[in-house]
């Protein structure tokens, strides 16, 4: 075998062995709240301002990809959705570690869009990133998922390129979130 041959075989072979650790970590490892937590969280900031628009378009949940990131069918067809305004720590990017943090976000999306009974979407200014992911806002049973994320403290507000319509409800939860210590902003303090 060439050397050339020996170092795709071997990067593939890293590469499937990320794969396999970061599924095992989501799958063994991840903290999930509690069903009452997620019946309690229905008073949120995220429920109250679900009035405030209706251009929102119903999806069918297809796929979690992780915190940020999910795979919804659009019309018959599948997209591939980033939340808008909010990062949270990485699960399956290449290059960067797996934290637990990023795990229990991931394992907290999954579990929303897993047992919802309406999702839907909603955009707000550019719609697709330069990696041709739909950008929307991510409501689930009426509740702003993007703020939901930042409010428990599993993601930061980021990626703010326009005047979009939620953002200061994300700044405002950042930052009880950062007071309270939650999440990513527990050693911030």
């Amino acid at each position: 075998m060439k050397k050339k041959d020996k170092k795709k075989l071997l990067s593939l072979a890293g590469s499937l062995a990320f794969l396999l650790l970061a599924w095992l970590f989501q799958t063994f490892f991840s903290s999930v709240p509690s069903e009452d937590f997620f019946s309690s969280y229905a008073s949120s900031t995220a429920t109250i301002i679900s009035t405030q628009n209706k251009e929102r378009i119903a999806v069918q949940f297809l796929r979690h990809v992780d915190g940020d990131t999910t795979r919804f069918l659009l019309d018959e067809e599948e997209i591939t959705v980033r939340y808008l305004c909010v990062d949270t720590e990485e699960t399956v990017h290449p290059n960067k570690d797996i934290t637990e943090m990023g795990i229990s976000a991931s394992a907290y999306v999954k579990h929303r869009l897993e047992n919802a009974q309406n999702i839907e979407i909603e955009y707000d200014g550019a719609k697709k990133d330069k990696y041709q992911r739909v950008l929307a806002w991510i409501w689930v049973d009426d509740v702003l998922l993007n703020l939901e994320l930042v409010e428990l403290g599993y993601a930061k507000v980021s990626y703010v390129y326009d005047d979009y319509k939620y953002v200061n409800e994300l700044y405002e939860a950042q930052e009880r979130a950062k007071k309270s210590a939650l999440g990513i902003w527990e050693d911030l303090y």
